[in-house]
């Protein structure tokens, strides 16, 4: 039986043993009591009432055995003073006594806390004792969490799933899990790597007899002849020794991969699965890093800190899962093409009764990270558009099973009714010819889980990280349903105040917000620019633009893994930035009323033109024009940075005296993105609004048609024919 964390608001959280527990279990039980509240685990019985955040660098091993950390020294020589608190006398001697010391705990002289763990126990553990007693600790607060992920696991083998959807879930649920609880996840995850370091064998190839009996101390314990007491890869048998992350270690050998692998003296199935752990454990200890989503310090109640986390799931996995299949040849490469019949078999013949309740929310969760992942796939979208249909399916199905047997106000309900309404409205906003009663309705249902996803968050059964998310992807679906901007910007407020940003007060200067806060700048700044009124609100959002194109350019460098949609975000924030300067440039004078306003506009065309050639010359737009479908998000390229560039050749043929900004190599790949963009007007048809038609006619009519449009579709003659002619 165990105590759960307090606070559940997440789906995949650490469990504290209850205080009865069998006897083989008492040990790790008291190690986790101890581990659990300095890395951020709520424990109820806890005497001291606090849980903290530490570094596993700076923690120490003696305050691990007494489970709070030391004051300062100073601190703690005032205290033994007695002059702290009124006196000598008034400091309480008594055996096991304590008094807080701000966010440490003070005991006289250094004395042990209540129910401290003697030195003498945590000493058996090794090779290093502070690695070994905080992996098995947190082995023991995640069990319950090990457990729920190895059942998926499992069952994602027994379906014959593929290689991509097994790696990718599992990826997906440990990442879920690493939420749950990210300070005592990182600690555990540094514990392994320098167990694992001190009792990997070496020297067994140097073919020098008698060496493991001259050097014992450097090679470890051997037997008789001299082969190391365990196998590399392997969990020695004594639960004082632990190498392994059961999160980690203990469940991906589950999934089965078709590892290209026979055991030898130089290739072994266990060190290839040790290698794809090792990468997903390096990766997730780069959360919070830009790029990689936002971290911070939460203190929701008094005393209880924990970290919390805005995390986008498929672009977390997306990379791993490359990175694992270029080194590892067990699959085509990911995010090309699906098996789209595997997708609704996730959650087919699962007896939901006989699990427990985090098994459950494993099983439904794991709809959300395959949908998630699948949809990050902007290229795989266009290439098999089924996969839209079976991942709005399919989180629909999970959100559905989620209220049945886990209720409406489960975290991971709440997290799938979320997902499945922003896939309903996103989906649909896609269609221009949608009636206005389907429109109404999807947006009115995305509304109410937006809502409902709001006061889950305010009341704290949501955390905030998740409820960020949901409400930004939510929110841009509705501006595409053409919500009131009332609702809008009231949505976009609770967005940004949840994951730590006041939009009122922290935006004033954008280039001071930490990075990965900039990272995520973009989406926002789209929704300023949407409403500005005059030139000072577009001026605000270009900043707010700027600050996200430096740290999505650097992260896209910083990135080795190769895969499809690597270098979309560095693209669509370019795209974004030259639209705002569009939009921009439209309100000022060419001319300028003073030199200091023409250079504005000289200085903001020039910028715009930057941007608009750093987005068509990105990898991602060369990928858009050599498919064979048409794509949507290439006519939003083109209504983007089209305009601005034609806007400064044009400007260029007026004035001989004018700057170049536009050559003649961008101006061919401008010609080019137009004709491209023309022919997927036509191919789109009626899926593309005629505002948006508007805009291409009226380009091509500027460039003088820029060569033949695409031929005309069956479908929509008459548009088609407006495109190919350049005439409104």
């Amino acid at each position: 039986m165990t105590v759960a964390y307090a606070w559940l608001v997440l789906p995949l959280t650490a469990s504290m043993p209850d205080v009865e527990v069998p006897r083989s279990d008492v040990v790790a039980a008291r190690i986790a009591r101890k581990v659990g509240p300095l890395f951020g685990v709520v424990w109820e019985q806890n005497p001291f009432g606090c849980t903290w955040v530490c570094d596993y660098g700076r923690i120490t091993l003696a305050e691990i055995a007494r489970g709070a950390p030391y004051p300062a020294r100073d601190v703690q020589a005032e205290l033994d003073a007695g002059t702290a608190h009124g006196g000598a006398e008034s400091g309480s001697t008594e055996p096991h006594a304590w008094l807080p010391a701000g966010r440490a705990v003070w005991t006289p002289r250094r004395g042990p806390t209540p129910a401290w763990i003697a030195h003498a126990t945590l000493n058996r553990y090794g090779p290093d004792t502070k690695a070994a007693v905080v992996l098995a600790g947190t082995n023991r607060l995640l069990q319950d969490v090990t457990a729920a992920v190895a059942e998926v696991s499992r069952y994602l083998a027994g379906q014959d799933t593929g290689s991509e959807i097994r790696l990718a879930v599992w990826a997906g649920l440990v990442l879920e899990a690493f939420r749950g609880q990210p300070a005592l996840v990182a600690a555990a995850i540094q514990a392994r790597a320098i167990q694992r370091a001190l009792t990997t064998p070496w020297g067994q190839h140097l073919w020098l007899r008698g060496l493991a009996d001259s050097a014992r101390c450097e090679f470890g314990a051997a037997d008789v002849d001299g082969a190391p007491a365990d196998a590399p890869g392997q969990e020695p048998a004594s639960p004082q020794l632990p190498t392994s992350f059961d999160l980690v270690d203990a469940t991906l050998p589950l999934l089965d991969l078709p590892l290209p692998a026979t055991d030898g003296p130089l290739l072994s199935r266990g060190e290839m699965l040790d290698d794809i752990a090792t990468w997903w454990c390096r990766r997730l200890l780069q959360i919070g890093y830009p790029g990689r989503g936002i971290t911070w310090v939460d203190e929701a109640s008094p005393g209880h800190r924990s970290v919390q986390t805005y995390v986008r799931v498929g672009s977390a996995i997306a990379p791993f899962v490359a990175e694992v299949f270029s080194a590892l040849p067990i699959a085509d490469s990911p995010g090309k093409r699906i098996n789209v019949a595997q997708v609704p078999r996730l959650l087919t013949g699962i007896d939901m009764g006989r699990l427990s309740r985090l098994s459950r929310r494993a099983h439904l969760i794991a709809g959300h990270v395959l949908a998630n992942y699948l949809r990050f796939y902007d290229d795989l979208l266009v290439a098999q558009p089924e996969v839209r249909v079976a991942t709005r399916a399919l989180c629909r199905d999970a959100a559905t099973a989620a209220t049945q047997c886990l209720g409406p106000d489960d975290p991971a309900t709440l997290l799938l009714a979320g997902y499945a309404a922003y896939c309903e409205a996103w989906d649909l906003s896609r269609s221009a010819n949608l009636e206005p009663a389907e429109r109404a309705s999807a947006a009115a249902e995305l509304a109410r889980q937006l809502d409902k996803l709001t006061h889950a968050w305010r009341a704290g059964v949501l955390d905030p990280g998740t409820t960020s998310y949901l409400l930004e992807i939510g929110v841009m679906a509705l501006s595409r349903l053409d919500a009131a901007e009332g609702d809008l910007a009231d949505l976009w407020r609770n967005a940004m105040l949840a994951r730590g940003v006041d939009p009122e007060r922290d935006l004033d200067d954008p280039a001071t917000l930490p990075a990965p806060q900039r990272y995520h700048l973009q989406n926002y700044a789209a929704f300023l620019a949407s409403r500005a009124a005059s030139a000072d609100g577009l001026r605000k959002a270009l900043a707010a633009q700027r600050a996200c194109v430096q740290v999505r350019e650097q992260v896209t460098q910083g990135e080795l893994a190769q895969y499809s949609a690597k270098f979309t975000s560095a693209r669509t924030s370019r795209q974004a930035a030259a639209a705002i300067v569009g939009r921009l440039l439209a309100q000022l004078d060419p001319a300028g009323g003073t030199p200091a306003q023409a250079a504005e506009y000289c200085g903001l065309l020039a910028e715009g033109v930057d941007h608009a050639r750093a987005a068509i010359d990105n990898p991602a737009t060369a990928t858009m024009l050599a498919a064979e479908r048409a794509d949507p998000e290439l006519v939003r390229l083109a209504l983007a940075v089209l305009p601005l560039l034609i806007t400064a050749w044009e400007l260029q043929q007026r004035d001989d005296d004018a700057t170049v900004f536009v050559d003649g190599a961008l101006l061919a790949d401008a010609d080019r993105l137009l004709r491209a963009a023309a022919d997927s007007a036509v191919e789109l048809g009626p899926a593309l609004s005629e505002a948006d038609l508007t805009v291409i006619v009226d380009l091509r009519r500027r460039r003088g048609g820029a060569g033949p449009a695409g031929p005309a579709g069956p479908a929509a003659p008459a548009r088609a024919a407006k495109v190919a002619a350049g005439q409104p």
